[in-house]
């Protein structure tokens, strides 16, 4: 029987600590389609406005393109776009080692790009 493997964020951290370990969602409640992969390995030295480009291009990837201002929310905070990666993971990581990412076409009071 196929068991999928789980993924330990804190290893990930250990084996490569420039990395960030995403986790990115889509809010249920937002017309925005649901990306494939959910879970990524992301460079810190990249701003965050690069990685919601990347979403992006995935979301359209599987054939919708999203027109519309997207919104991005985080634990604690909603950092400016040119913030990096590896800063925005320091104030919103979570338990589980991952940065988790919801993303949205509805503003919730957050930022957008």
């Amino acid at each position: 029987m196929y068991e999928p493997r789980s993924i330990d964020a804190w290893k990930l951290r250990q084996r490569k600590p420039d990395r960030v370990p995403v986790w990115v969602e889509k809010d249920p409640s937002s017309g925005i389609r649901d990306i494939g992969p959910k879970k990524y390995h992301v460079l810190g030295d990249i701003p965050l406005g690069e990685f919601v480009s990347y979403i992006r291009f995935t979301i359209r990837k599987h054939g919708y393109a999203w027109k519309k201002p997207m919104f991005v929310y985080f634990k604690n905070t909603e950092p400016p776009i040119e913030t990096l990666m590896a800063a925005v993971d320091e104030k919103n990581k979570d338990e589980d080692g991952f940065l988790h990412i919801t993303y949205s076409g509805k503003e919730r009071g957050g930022w957008t790009n």
